[in-house]
């Protein structure tokens, strides 16, 4: 069953492309240090594909920061 892509699914995608512009850093440069392509980043970060638990982590290390910091801020309750 494939499933929806969903308003949080946007929310992570657009905060995921916050955090890369605020490291000043490109899809090119992420996906070099992940295992997907850059196509795959703007996929992420568009909400056109959904971004799995163990691909936040993999961004997260690649940006040098912490998973909780790939989470939107409205989400953190």
């Amino acid at each position: 069953m494939v499933r929806k892509v969903t308003d949080i699914d946007k929310m992570f995608g657009r905060h995921v492309d916050n955090v890369r512009r605020e490291h000043k850093l490109t899809r090119r440069q992420i996906s070099a240090k992940v295992t997907v392509s850059h196509q795959q980043i703007q996929k992420y970060e568009t909400a056109e594909n959904r971004i799995t638990v163990s691909m936040l982590y993999e961004i997260a290390q690649a940006l040098g920061v912490s998973i909780i910091d790939l989470i939107p801020h409205e989400l953190r309750k």
